[in-house]
């Protein structure tokens, strides 16, 4: 991508390419959920628990650990897809 104040002088007898830097931006922001933190802490006890094998009676407590590691997933890809249409609508 050429840049109208690209620059190039010689010193010591190397070109020298000056590119100047883009303009900032502002990161995307999203506001804070507390209801998204509260389900991925939800899915990470899930995941605990489950590798702590609690067992009740021979019954294993939260014998789908799987389950929160989808979970913490979904929200992930959902905040991760967030942040993504927000920069491209910029």
């Amino acid at each position: 991508m050429l840049h109208s104040e690209v620059s190039v002088t010689e010193i010591d007898g190397k070109s020298i390419v000056r590119i100047p830097l883009r303009e900032h931006r502002e990161k995307p922001q999203i506001k804070y959920r507390p209801d998204i933190d509260g389900m991925r802490t939800v899915a990470v006890i899930s995941v605990v628990l489950y590798h702590a094998e609690i067992t009740f009676a021979g019954w294993q407590f939260l014998p789908g650990g799987y389950l929160g590691v989808d979970i913490f997933f979904v929200i992930s890809g959902y905040l991760i897809t967030t942040l993504l249409l927000t920069e491209l609508d910029r």
